[in-house]
């Protein structure tokens, strides 16, 4: 280590250098995870759409099943 840094200059500019990269992993994490939990929320929000939207063509889905067993059986009843 004594041989790389000579000087207290070399020692402290790499400290300050070191100490700048820290700041900037700092933020770019925190910005990450800002990110993260806006994409999580978001997902959220299109899981609950989708189960929605999946619950309603069930609804649908039965009531056109009712209405053929209907016109099967009206059918049914005419031959």
């Amino acid at each position: 280590m004594a041989e790389q840094y000579q000087e207290i200059g070399d020692v402290l500019s790499r400290h300050a250098t070191l100490q700048a990269t820290n700041e900037e992993l700092r933020d770019q994490q925190a910005r990450a995870v800002t990110d993260c939990e806006a994409q999580r929320a978001e997902l959220t929000a299109m899981t609950r759409q989708q189960a929605d939207q999946l619950l309603r063509l069930n609804n649908q889905l039965a009531v056109l099943r009712q209405k053929l067993e209907v016109a099967q059986a009206a059918a049914t009843q005419e031959v």
